[in-house]
């Protein structure tokens, strides 16, 4: 289980290094608007302005996390994404800059504007379209199989699960459970994954 628990982690390295930076798709606040080069407002929309802060100010529905609350994994979905992973790993590995560049775009709020972002990156298109899948159905299946090998990880230590998960989890969850020596053999055949980071302690393999 440790070796399927670190590569189920490590292709996720893109999508999820961007969400752990800016919070994408946990923040409901827009982000401020950029001074526009126009002639100075009046009395009267300065005070219009000031009256609803632009931070209170509601984003548009994100129509892609409603469709992640009733995304299920299924077999096929995990092999797409085992086989994007591989595209996107090879593209990361040569461009690492493209992760550092989306990590510092606070712009992106939500899901829909990070599925917007990575399928508008020029360096990763050619990467999804060899892999014949789209940046939506590629984080949804990521951010699935994240939150359902969180819950699987952790009952399988014994810890009980909250009652209140989404249906779709549980079910994602109990996939993992009945599906894990096909899941761990579709985790193996991911390309160009990053070698693991061992701790300072641990002693040097042989070779």
């Amino acid at each position: 289980m440790v070796i399927a628990r670190s590569r189920a982690r490590r292709p996720a390295l893109l999508a999820l290094a961007i969400l752990a930076a800016g919070g994408a798709c946990s923040k409901e606040k827009a982000a401020p608007a950029a001074s526009a080069p126009a002639a100075a407002p009046s009395a009267a929309s300065a005070a219009a302005s000031s009256a609803v802060p632009l931070d209170l100010v509601p984003l548009p529905p994100d129509t892609a996390a409603a469709e992640l609350k009733e995304y299920r994994l299924t077999i096929p979905k995990l092999e797409q994404w085992a086989k994007t992973t591989s595209a996107l790993n090879a593209v990361t590995a040569a461009h690492p800059e493209v992760i550092v560049n989306m990590q510092r775009d606070t712009r992106i709020k939500t899901m829909d504007q990070l599925v917007a972002k990575f399928a508008a990156e020029p360096l990763l298109r050619p990467a999804l379209k060899e892999a014949n899948t789209s940046a939506r159905e590629y984080l949804l299946t990521m951010m699935s199989m994240q939150s359902a090998w969180q819950g699987y990880m952790r009952s399988a230590s014994g810890t009980p699960l909250p009652n209140d998960l989404p249906p779709a989890l549980v079910e994602n969850i109990a996939f993992l459970r009945t599906n894990m020596p096909m899941v761990q053999h579709i985790l193996g055949t991911i390309k160009n994954n990053p070698p693991p980071k061992l701790p300072a302690t641990a002693p040097a393999a042989k070779p």
